[in-house]
Order: structure tokens, then sequence, then C-alpha cells
């Protein structure tokens, strides 16, 4: 997860945009920045500047095109694109299904023009790209903890079949569950 984000962001700085921030929902539903590139070594973007823009994007379930100069109906987000030393900024919903896993923001400060609707469904397209990586790394990862539970299983139910004598069954039994399983087992 950490390299696919961290990829993203360092391909985003080389070649879209300034600064390219993930944010995702921790365990408590909290939204929280999950990784940040910035090309620009003198900006000192502080990481909660994104928050508003970021918020704004979950809450509305659509992308955000937000203009420092804004005149449109995002202009109360226009200092947060300031805030984040750019001209322009991008926030992108990631969604699996109906769910939102998360946002992808963009920021620029040094192209010749601003982010304009194209470069919002470049955006749009690069989170949906991730949305489904992520999708499928967590996906990944519950298969691995199924797998290493019937793993489990299969190692401590082998020795049940190796004695028909309770007694040295149930040994067999609790040594298995202190192979793998527990510091400490009795009957």
């Amino acid at each position: 997860r950490g390299t696919i984000l961290n990829r993203l962001m360092q391909a985003a700085v080389d070649r879209f945009c300034d600064l390219c921030a993930a944010h995702t929902f921790a365990d408590d539903g909290a939204i929280q920045m999950e990784a940040i590139a910035d090309r620009r070594p003198d900006a000192n973007v502080a990481p909660e500047a994104l928050d508003a823009a970021v918020a704004e994007a979950v809450r509305a379930r659509q992308p955000l095109l937000v203009l420092a100069a804004s005149r449109s109906g995002e202009q109360r987000l226009a200092p947060v694109v300031r805030a984040a030393a750019a001209r322009s900024m991008i926030v992108v919903p990631l969604f699996v299904g109906p769910s939102c896993i998360g946002t992808l923001t963009f920021a620029e400060s040094g192209r010749f023009t601003t982010f304009s609707a194209r470069d919002v469904d470049v955006a749009v397209v690069v989170g949906r790209q991730l949305a489904m990586a992520l999708e499928n790394i967590k996906t990944f990862e519950r298969e691995q903890q199924i797998t290493e539970r019937f793993r489990f299983l299969a190692r401590v139910t082998e020795p049940l079949f190796t004695t028909l004598d309770q007694a040295k069954m149930l040994d067999l039994l609790l040594q298995s569950f202190t192979d793998g399983f527990a510091d400490y087992s009795f009957a």
C-alpha cells in the first residue's frame, strides 16, 4: 500500500503537479493523511492545510477544482489553495462501489496555466485507478488472514487424528495452541 502511494505521489509531482496528497479513512471514521509529496522544497505546507478541501470533496462526493483567485461557488475554499502555496487545486474523492475510501489531492503553483476541467478528468481517472489498487490490496490482505487461519486450523486439528487416547489427544491439542496461537494453555 505504501509503495503504491509513494510511487503515485512521486509520478504526480514529476509530471502533473507540485503537491500530491492521499487521504484515507481511519478505523474510527476520521480522515487521515496517508501520503504526501511536494516538489517545492521551500513550500512547507502544513498537512492540515488541505483538510477543508478534503472534507468538502468527501461531503459533496464530487471532484473539486479550486482556484486561489476564485470567484465561483468554491470561493470559500480559495484560502485552502493559498495555504498550500498553490494557484489551483483538484481534490478527487476515491470510491469503491458506493463507499468513499478517501481522497487524492493535486495542487499546482508553477505551471503555465491553472488546473482546468481537462486536468480534473485526468485526476478522476488516476483516482479511480488508485481506489481500485487500494481495494485490491485490502482484499489480498483479507485473503492472507483467512489463509493463515485455515493453516492454523489444519495444524491444530492434524494431531487429533494421530491417536485415539483422549489424554494424549488433549495434550497434542494444547501443544498445538501454544505453538501457534497462545503463550499458555491448559485444560
